[in-house]
């Protein structure tokens, strides 16, 4: 009896050294976070030239005079999804920069992700984010601190209230706010960087990076004699008593075509000229939702410039709205309108083909008409 005993606790303790040995034995292994995976996560391009891109280099900071570097540590999911983002070692009295960094990297695209035995796995690394001040060619001065202000060309009050437009879905729900928008005036004296640093409603948001983005060319800083790159900032106040109606009219033509697919995964183009049985449906009334939330951009309006804006975009199996592009357009004004409206679809109903969604092609036409007299 003791042998059998013996040699059952012998089979125990080599079965435990074969699981422990095999992994593949137990699917909740390949659940956990890897701090090691035998194919690391990759990120899908060149990640320096993504964060240089994404990073802003917070006022505060610039102001105080402070840099170093923000060690910051993320999961990548079996997704290629980050997650679990938070800085292990900040920067001493840069607690700006340490929000900086976390949220840039929380804001990563998917990755290639990590592979362990076969398995895609969740992983854990670290990135060192640098923040540095002292780079001659890409130094950045505060407003407030560069010998020479850079100087707007004309009266900015004036020309922000010209070609800055109230929203008509923000004025339908009543919507006020005050958006702070921050920007780079570069050496050359263009508006680079622009971000919203304070506000809250994301048409009003859109509404002061867009005309911010499309400002003229400054009269750049200068910093002992030179051209300096100057971090500024502007603030936007949306107020309903104070706002100008447009005369200016959109017109959506809600007879759009529409093209089928086939197979699953692959959108029909013209030359298919097949229809599929059951259409993707939009949640209510396209024509009204769109003239509540397409404005005529001032710009255009003040160039008098009108016409018709061509887009198409794929209605995808779970009914959001992507791939959307301008076959023919007007001027970039009018086009990105059209383009961010569209985009910002709520879900539609995804069009079937024996009884599965699809995606779906469709194309519609805007049409931005300025009346020739006040009265339509």
């Amino acid at each position: 009896m003791k042998n059998i005993l013996v040699f059952c606790f012998f089979l125990f303790c080599c079965r435990c050294l074969y699981s422990q040995n095999n992994p593949s034995d137990s699917t909740a292994y390949y659940d956990k976070i890897f701090l090691y995976a035998q194919q690391k996560p990759v990120f899908k391009g060149d990640m320096y030239k993504w964060l240089s891109d994404n990073l802003d280099y917070p006022m505060k900071a610039i102001d105080s005079n402070i840099e170093g570097t923000v060690y910051v540590s993320l999961v990548i999911e079996k997704d290629g999804s980050v997650s679990n983002v938070k800085a292990l070692k900040g920067v001493e009295r840069g607690s700006s920069l340490n929000d900086e960094a976390v949220l840039v990297v929380s804001a990563m695209p998917k990755w290639e992700p990590g592979v362990e035995q076969g398995h895609i796995v969740r992983v854990q690394i670290t990135l060192p984010i640098n923040f540095k001040l002292s780079e001659t060619h890409d130094t950045l001065w505060s407003y407030n601190h560069v010998q020479v202000k850079p100087e707007f060309p004309g009266k900015i009050g004036k020309w922000l209230e010209d070609n800055t437009d109230y929203p008509k879905i923000a004025i339908e729900e009543k919507t006020q706010d005050t958006i702070l928008v921050s920007f780079i005036v570069e050496k050359d004296g263009s508006v680079s960087h622009v971000k919203v640093a304070k506000g809250e409603n994301k048409y009003l948001k859109r509404e002061a990076v867009w005309v911010v983005s499309n400002m003229p060319r400054w009269k750049p800083g200068k910093q002992n004699g030179q051209p300096a790159k100057v971090v500024c900032s502007v603030p936007f106040y949306f107020m309903l008593s104070a706002h100008r109606t447009s005369k200016s009219k959109i017109k959506v033509d809600t007879n759009f075509q529409q093209f089928g697919k086939k197979p699953m995964d692959t959108v029909y183009t013209t030359e298919h000229f097949r229809i599929i049985r059951e259409n993707a449906k939009f949640p209510g009334k396209m024509n009204d939702w769109l003239e509540k939330h397409l404005n005529y951009p001032k710009m255009a309006e003040n160039r008098n410039t009108q016409g018709t804006v061509y887009l198409s975009f794929i209605v995808e199996k779970d009914g959001s709205v992507g791939n959307v592009k301008v076959l023919r357009g007007v001027n970039k004004y009018l086009d990105n309108e059209a383009v961010w409206v569209i985009s910002d679809m709520p879900r539609w109903i995804p069009a079937k083909e024996n009884g599965n969604p699809v995606r779906s092609l469709y194309t519609i036409p805007i049409h931005f008409i300025i009346p020739t007299t006040d009265s339509y």
